[in-house]
Order: structure tokens, then sequence, then C-alpha cells
């Protein structure tokens, strides 16, 4: 096994995102109605006929060697964290 590969393997971890995916019951907030869609932070919400759910980034998996892109002014899902990696060549 390459030896780069190797060590980019042994340097995986997990990158906890601040967003998080949730559903609500109840009124949507805001005056926000059925159909509706609307972004708060890093998160897409939307409004249904029993509450309102808002999707976030979820997890990263970090690897060492990787570039952490974070665009926290963009929109969801542009804002949310993701890896720009250089190309491993694996060896025979």
């Amino acid at each position: 096994m390459n030896t780069k590969l190797a060590l980019a393997l042994i340097g995986i971890f997990w990158y906890d995102c601040y967003s998080a995916n949730y559903y609500a019951t109840g009124p949507c907030p805001d005056n926000y109605t059925v159909g509706e869609e609307w972004y708060d932070g890093c998160t897409r919400c939307s409004c249904d006929h029993k509450g309102y759910m808002c999707a976030g980034c979820g997890l990263v998996t970090y690897i060492v060697g990787c570039e952490l892109i974070h665009d926290i002014n963009a929109t969801w899902p542009d804002c949310c964290p993701r890896l720009e990696c250089p190309v491993f060549e694996v060896g025979r």
C-alpha cells in the first residue's frame, strides 16, 4: 500500500458540523405557511401540515492532507463544510 494513502487512512477522524437535522410539530415559526421553505444560518427549513423541519450539514469525514472548505456566507448546502483532496496514487 502506498505510504501516503496509508497515512491518510490512519489520519481519518470525524469533524462534527454545527448544524443538525430536526423536525418540530406544531405551528411553523415566523408566520411561514405550508409548502414554504426558508434558510436559517446554514440550514434549509420547510413547513408542512404537521410542523416544520430543518436540514443542516451533518458530519464531514476529515482526511489528513485534504483541505476543509467552509463558506459561512453561502446558503445551504453551499455553506456546508466539504473536503478538497489531492489525488492519491495507490501502489501496485
